[in-house]
């Protein structure tokens, strides 16, 4: 990772250490375990990349929108094939930049286009999530769906994965059902892997990107945020809590239960979700997302 030195992206050794105790060789080496070479460290790369921009957004670019709006268009300039070219300005940036164009060597135009679409996706959401702190919005199932899928990166991490092993994947194929079904499977073995958890557990880490809407994990924490939520009562066994979340939101308990949480740590209301009204819009535009 000799961008991270060269190009200014943590200012102290002890930043960079902390940095690379989150392992984003690892990251790279269990998610595409056929990289070889500067292929391998391609992917490390990336990966410290995300973990770097994740948390510029959990400080101040996440809570001030103007901030987040400044970030994005510079990072969104460097994937922009228009614009007049010109050296990237903040350290981000120039790594982005640095990855970009090695990550596109080799690649067909078909290629570099969906992968610079689904990589500005992920930046984007960034932006998104920022704003919807600031003004305490509340989502609809669509937006919310399609937020939480930009913001996991899996887009980007499929095209990464076709780059990486020397192969593309035609658009055609990407709709087929076989692999759609082969991708989310393999996302929660990866996930298996990575964390060292069950298949449960990785499937409810892996449930956003994968569209399933079912999964969720009940720990202290949120437990406590649905029973408040959905029951009234401070507190209550997790198997009263997913019976109500299914009765509530049939096949859709998932993704309203991320909703939930998500939105106890934001400060923000959850009452459009919860009232008679709002249960039935969210049901009827999710089973219209998945049909």
């Amino acid at each position: 990772m000799s961008w991270v030195r060269g190009m200014g992206m943590l200012g102290t050794e002890e930043q960079i250490e902390q940095l690379m105790a989150w392992g984003p060789e690892r990251a790279g080496a269990y998610f595409h375990p056929g990289a070889r070479g500067d292929d391998r460290f391609l992917a490390s790369d990336f990966y410290g990349w995300m973990i770097l921009l994740d948390g510029q957004f959990d400080g101040l670019a996440g809570q001030d929108s103007g901030r987040a709006e400044a970030v994005v268009q510079g990072l969104l300039a460097v994937l922009d094939p228009h614009t007049a070219p010109s050296a990237p300005v903040l350290a981000g940036e120039r790594a982005l930049a640095d990855v970009w164009r090695r990550l596109c060597s080799g690649m067909s135009p078909a290629w570099r286009e969906r992968a610079a679409k689904d990589l500005s996706d992920f930046i984007t959401a960034y932006r998104t999530e920022s704003a919807h702190r600031a003004t305490r919005m509340c989502l609809s199932p669509e937006k919310y769906l399609r937020l939480r899928f930009d913001s996991g990166g899996t887009g980007i991490i499929l095209d990464i994965t076709e780059r990486l092993h020397g192969f593309e994947i035609p658009a055609m194929a990407w709709a087929h059902p076989l692999i759609q079904r082969m991708r989310d499977e393999s996302l929660v073995e990866r996930f298996q892997e990575i964390k060292g958890v069950g298949p449960y557990t990785a499937a409810v880490m892996a449930s956003p990107a994968s569209r399933d809407l079912s999964v969720f994990g009940i720990d202290v924490w949120n437990r406590k945020i649905f029973a408040r939520s959905i029951l009234g009562v401070p507190d209550a066994d997790a198997e009263v809590i997913t019976r109500r979340m299914n009765t509530l939101f049939p096949g859709h308990a998932g993704t309203a239960a991320l909703y939930l949480v998500e939105h106890e740590y934001l400060a923000a209301p959850v009452a459009p979700l919860l009232d008679p009204a709002g249960i039935s819009t969210w049901n009827q535009a999710l089973e219209g997302t998945t049909a």
